[in-house]
């Protein structure tokens, strides 16, 4: 036993010894093996348990707990693309997706969609391009990677109607790495009326106070890793589980909606192409 690595417990905090410990069969897991949770904004449409008194809040997919104004550190963007098919299906696979919104994956190029042959990248391919008023078939969403106050990792995405909001929150990062200031900010929304009915946008406002310890210590510790851009390769994940969990009803007057949708729009589903 001279020669036993000895771990100490002291305070209840486990000591862990100095060496580098691997696991053992960590690098033949699939894609289909990890997951994050996310936050998305509760839609009139949405339908699962306790949605209809949380409109304008957020879900948290993996506690099913709703926050009405989550605080978070962000630490990871990634951009992503994915189309679907017209109609709504909660088995609906993409016809068409990128994990970094600037060339599909390898699978996709050369398939034909509709008659159309999808290019090597996401900038040529009709697609991804505004057609007269009419957005794109392909939807280019900012996946935002951040740490709640007690320091745990969660997903939020923005696009579609929030692509706005998303862009501010870019440019105060922007302002935030040049003072060398965590990007620490309170999630919150705002109620808008259009043409297809009434849906909440996401805002933010910036917190000026110091994040809380446990959130920093595990942002130190998940430094160059973008979370973001790890989940946009996870994208496959958990569909059925998330849909069954916040999905929107099609009635009246979102029978027409196309499938999958902006989570942050009205009269289309909650597209949970990005699980985390």
């Amino acid at each position: 036993m001279d020669n036993a690595i000895e771990i100490k417990n002291t305070n209840n905090e486990l000591a862990m010894p100095v060496e580098f410990i691997d696991v053992a069969g960590f690098d033949d897991l699939g894609a289909e093996d990890f997951s994050l949770p996310r936050l998305v904004l509760v839609q009139l449409q949405h339908v699962h348990e306790g949605a209809e008194n949380h409109h304008g809040w957020y879900y948290r997919t993996d506690t099913n707990e709703h926050v009405e104004s989550p605080e978070l550190l962000i630490i990871g963007i990634a951009k992503s693309r994915a189309m679907f098919d017209d109609g709504f299906s909660r088995d609906a696979e993409p016809l068409c997706r990128s994990d970094d919104g600037f060339y599909p994956r390898q699978d996709f190029i050369g398939t034909s969609v509709k008659g159309y042959q999808i290019p090597g990248n996401c900038a040529s391919c009709k697609f991804s391009e505004w057609n007269e008023d009419n957005p794109p078939a392909c939807s280019l969403a900012d996946n935002w990677a951040a740490l709640t106050n007690e320091g745990e990792p969660v997903i939020f995405r923005m696009k579609g109607s929030g692509a706005k909001v998303s862009k501010q929150l870019k440019n105060v990062i922007r302002v935030a790495r040049a003072r060398k200031r965590p990007s620490y900010i309170k999630l919150g929304s705002a109620k808008e009326v259009g043409d297809n009915g009434v849906f909440y946008v996401p805002t933010f406002q910036i917190i000026r106070d110091a994040p809380p310890e446990d959130m920093l210590y595990m942002a130190k510790e998940l430094a160059g890793i973008n979370l973001a851009s790890r989940a946009a390769e996870v994208a496959d994940l958990d569909r059925t589980i998330e849909r069954e969990a916040v999905i929107r009803e099609y009635s009246t007057p979102y029978d027409d909606a196309p499938f999958p949708g902006d989570e942050d729009y009205p009269g289309e589903p909650e597209g949970d192409d990005i699980p985390f």
